[in-house]
């Protein structure tokens, strides 16, 4: 499975592009103060609230969770690309991205306009309901940086930047929603599988799987959602952290038992992944059959 070198690339590549400056010497600067003039506790506060809601997200692993990452990120940097002179917007690298334009000649605060971003692309991309604890804290989160920024500058900039910050973050969730392979790939872990091959991969010993649900996890393959024997499988962990660990949406077996269990199941089983997830359950022609 690629996944971990296809974030790295993902991240380095984001770097490269965001921190590249821009060629043109007439962008618009339509606030007196520039983005850097603003520290990113926004952008870094909404990251790591994104780490709590996406932990108890079914599904979100391996793509899910890195592709909304990715659109909320691009949207925070489009929604502020206006004061950032020296870098440009990449709107055109992507075929039916249209984001809104900032007013010329005003002031928008920029903490807001990303807080903005955040407050409304996360639900968009989490429908599932998080446990007690993690909803208190996305709220808290919420109201937290509304009183705060609220109170740095005025009503009228204020109400403007979050305004623009919800049509931009729109805009990118809209476009996002045209992806057929990604949008609510989050759906798909569960459901009926056939066996494939095996391989010697990033995770060892491993085996390929073939979703046969269609739209639930009938991308699977594409995705890598594989079983690999992983060291967190085991009892201390439970025992420890109350549940086996974290694998990026693969079965994980126990890495002693692993190759049995591969070479026992591989070439054509029938392999049936079942939660109670309401949205597998809910769309499953399996789990709704009449029998």
């Amino acid at each position: 499975m690629k996944i971990h070198q296809l974030l790295l690339l993902t991240t380095l590549l984001l770097l490269v592009t965001l921190f590249t400056p821009g060629c043109k010497e007439d962008d618009p600067i339509v606030s007196q103060k520039l983005v850097a003039d603003y520290p990113a506790e926004a952008t870094l506060r909404w990251n790591k609230m994104f780490l709590e809601i996406e932990r108890y997200a079914s599904g979100y692993r391996p793509g899910p969770a890195p592709r909304s990452l990715g659109h909320m990120g691009l949207a925070a940097y489009e929604a502020c690309v206006t004061g950032m002179p020296d870098y440009n917007s990449l709107e055109t690298k992507f075929d039916g991205l249209n984001i809104p334009n900032a007013q010329e000649g005003v002031e928008y605060h920029w903490p807001t306009v990303v807080h903005s971003v955040y407050t409304t692309m996360m639900p968009k991309f989490f429908t599932q309901e998080p446990p007690t604890s993690v909803r208190a804290s996305w709220n808290a989160l919420v109201n937290e940086l509304n009183v705060k920024y609220a109170g740095e500058t005025t009503p009228e900039v204020y109400d403007r930047s979050i305004a623009y910050g919800a049509a931009v973050g729109t805009a990118v969730w809209d476009w996002s929603t045209s992806d057929p392979y990604g949008h609510e790939a989050y759906k798909n872990p569960f459901g009926n599988y056939t066996t494939g091959e095996t391989y010697n991969g990033e995770n060892g010993y491993s085996l390929r799987l073939d979703g046969l649900e269609r739209n639930i996890n009938s991308n699977a393959r594409n995705r890598a959602i594989v079983m690999h024997g992983a060291p967190y499988v085991n009892q201390s962990t439970i025992n420890a952290m109350g549940y086996i660990g974290r694998s990026w949406g693969c079965p994980a077996v126990p890495v002693k038992e692993h190759k049995q269990i591969i070479n026992t199941i591989k070439d054509g089983t029938c392999l049936f992944i079942y939660s109670p997830d309401q949205g597998y359950v809910s769309r499953s022609t399996l789990i709704n059959a009449d029998i």
